[in-house]
This record gives structure tokens, C-alpha cells and sequence, in this order.
């Protein structure tokens, strides 16, 4: 699997924008994904799986980073490969030791493919994503990289 750090805009655009992505990954207040994602910063890392999809990697300080995953439909089936090695390359190559993500309560499939990879919820943010007019939750979930370097150890 190739993985690498993009700043294909064009790519990153289309992950962002493909319907599936963009119904799961916004919430009622926000209806222009330029305003909502695409950010070419210092502080934001992108990392490109082949034609799979991208993971946005956002500093919050010198070692946390927030992890933001758009994969493509045709992703379905290796989710978990793409996100373990995507996780082992973040962890290799950015100075991140711990990575944190927040999947809304109701997205069980963004759910499950964070617990396959190794995050583990540490908290609940309560009432904090608007979808449908409806408030929900979001857990909090995270991982360390001596957690992805033990993976990939054995």
C-alpha cells in the first residue's frame, strides 16, 4: 500500500466532496467543504492511501494530532488495512505520539473501523454534532504509537 503526504488539492477536493464522504463527515451548519476541511497549513498534515482516500492529521500541539478520515466507496473492504498503515506511517513520520478522532454517535461503521485499528474511547462530548436538526454525541477516541508499534510488531 503506498502511503504518502499529499498536497494534491484536486484529490483531496474530490475525497472531501464524493456524497457518501461528505453526508457522513459534515454537520447541519456547514454546506461548503472548502470552508470545512481543506486546510494547507503548517499545522495540517495530508496523507494520501493510493486512490483510496485521505486522512486529514491536524496539530493540536507537538505530539497530538486529530485525525479526520475521508475514504472513498471503493475503499469498502480494506478500510482497516488502509487505516492501520496510514496510522503507521503518521506515527513514522510526523511527531505525533498519540492521535485522537470523534465519530458521531450514530456513524457505527466510522465506529467500528476505529476500534479495529486500535483507538479506544476515553470520553463522550455530549450534544456537541448537529445532524438532521437532531444534537448527538460524539465519542472521543484515541491511540498511542507504542499501541501502533506493538501492532506491527507482532
Amino acid at each position: 500500500m503506498n502511503i504518502e503526504r499529499t498536497e494534491d488539492e484536486c484529490f483531496i477536493t474530490k475525497c472531501i466532496i464524493e456524497p457518501k464522504v461528505w453526508e457522513a463527515c459534515t454537520d447541519d451548519g456547514c454546506g461548503d467543504p472548502d470552508l470545512f476541511f481543506l486546510k494547507m497549513d503548517s499545522n495540517t498534515i495530508w496523507i494520501k492511501a493510493e486512490d483510496y482516500g485521505v486522512f486529514m492529521l491536524h496539530g493540536h500541539n507537538h505530539v497530538l494530532f486529530e485525525c479526520h478520515t475521508m475514504l472513498l466507496p471503493h475503499a469498502h473492504g480494506h478500510a482497516v488495512e488502509i487505516a492501520k498503515e496510514a496510522l503507521k506511517w503518521a506515527f513514522e513520520n510526523t511527531p505525533a505520539e498519540r492521535i485522537i478522532t470523534s465519530v458521531p454517535y450514530y456513524n457505527v461503521l466510522a465506529l467500528k473501523l476505529a476500534h479495529k485499528v486500535g483507538f479506544k474511547q476515553y470520553g463522550l462530548n455530549e450534544k456537541a454534532w448537529k445532524k438532521n436538526g437532531k444534537l448527538h454525541d460524539l465519542r472521543m477516541l484515541g491511540i498511542n504509537k507504542e499501541d501502533v508499534c506493538q501492532q506491527f510488531q507482532s
